[in-house]
């Protein structure tokens, strides 16, 4: 069974993060849009139904929230990644470069670290998001 293109969209940016990633991170970069627009990334859920408009950020983000646990608990469901006390990790590394080299296919992946790198740079001022497993990461 094919993964919809948020969950595909989802294991891309993983991918990016490395084998073992901290999923408030991965919410959050998820979140900013950091990919440019192609067909993993589009306005339909996991279940193909399309996204209602909300016209508040609350809303939306509320809504993004959403859409990113049911794109993760689809990859979880089919076996590509486990989801262990706030982490996401690839059951494979053979699963991690399928997601990057599918990223390396619509992306360039260059760009795309970059980005990641910046963000998370910004994101390093404030604690709250970014958990001790990333700094460490970094």
């Amino acid at each position: 069974q094919a993964l919809s293109p948020k969950a595909r969209h989802v294991l891309e940016l993983a991918a990016c993060l490395g084998h073992v990633v901290d999923v408030e991170l991965l919410k959050v970069l998820d979140q900013q849009q950091l990919l440019p627009s192609s067909s993993t990334q589009d306005d339909m859920t996991p279940q193909g139904t399309i996204k209602a408009t909300c016209y508040s950020d609350k809303g939306l983000q509320e809504q993004q929230s959403t859409v990113f646990e049911l794109a993760l608990e689809e990859a979880k469901n089919e076996g590509l990644v486990q989801l262990i006390g706030g982490t996401c990790k690839f059951t494979h590394d053979q699963v991690q470069q399928c997601a990057y080299e599918l990223l390396c296919g619509n992306h360039s992946p260059t760009e795309l670290h970059f980005r990641i790198g910046k963000y998370i740079v910004k994101l390093l001022s404030d604690a709250s998001v970014v958990s001790s497993n990333t700094e460490s990461h970094l």
